[in-house]
């Protein structure tokens, strides 16, 4: 038992990462809190993947710490918990997917942020299958962030002409996975399976942290 407190006092005085939502030593997201997460219960279509429940405040908490004050790690440990409790029609489809793909930040939002969330979760979703990350798509326009909007309408209608396909990558016809943080109405993920498909891609599945 001294041996554990041992090690996590060494991680916290190596890293200085306590629980964001209890304050244990040791990690940013500890195991006990990360199981207590709410799993999303809300019926999606059957292309659909979101793990968490947005609708409550720690998992908010979790996200916007992640993406606005650099504590990356956070996706990265939520990723993994998705990863490794996939349903096995969801798990199924992925690993015939040819590619991982991102939802793109504007490289505005990047600069001002110092990193890319998603990114990172598409990356550690790639680690975990074996299945490629690739950066298809790239923001064409800054547009409003969604939780920024006022209304439904304007949700819907935020995202509309926001993406372009990647010019540096020169491929066809791939079977995809789109990755987000968090799905509401589904305009962002849908205007990037636009994209994708009148290019002739495939948009096989779309799987986000939360809902």
């Amino acid at each position: 038992m001294w041996i554990k407190q041992l090690v996590k006092q060494v991680l916290t005085y190596l890293t200085g990462e306590s629980c964001l939502l209890c304050k244990r030593e040791g990690a940013s997201l500890c195991a006990k809190c990360l199981a207590n997460l709410p799993r999303n219960c809300e019926p999606l279509p059957s292309h659909v993947y979101a793990h968490f429940s947005y609708k409550q405040n720690n998992l908010r908490k979790l996200i916007l710490n992640g993406k606005y004050y650099h504590k990356q790690m956070l996706f990265t440990i939520m990723t993994e918990e998705l990863a490794t409790k996939l349903p096995k029609d969801i798990r199924d489809t992925l690993l015939l997917c040819d590619a991982i793909v991102p939802i793109p930040s504007h490289k505005k939002r990047i600069k001002s942020r110092g990193q890319d969330h998603t990114q990172t979760i598409a990356k550690t979703l790639s680690h975990f299958t074996t299945i490629k990350h690739l950066d298809l798509l790239a923001r064409a326009v800054f547009t409003k962030q969604q939780v920024a909007t006022t209304s439904r309408k304007q949700r819907l209608n935020n995202p509309a002409g926001s993406f372009a396909l990647s010019k540096n990558l020169n491929v066809s016809q791939l079977r995809v996975c789109l990755v987000d943080d968090v799905i509401t109405t589904g305009a962002t993920t849908s205007e990037a399976k636009r994209v994708l498909e009148s290019s002739g891609h495939s948009v096989d599945l779309i799987i986000a942290l939360a809902h």
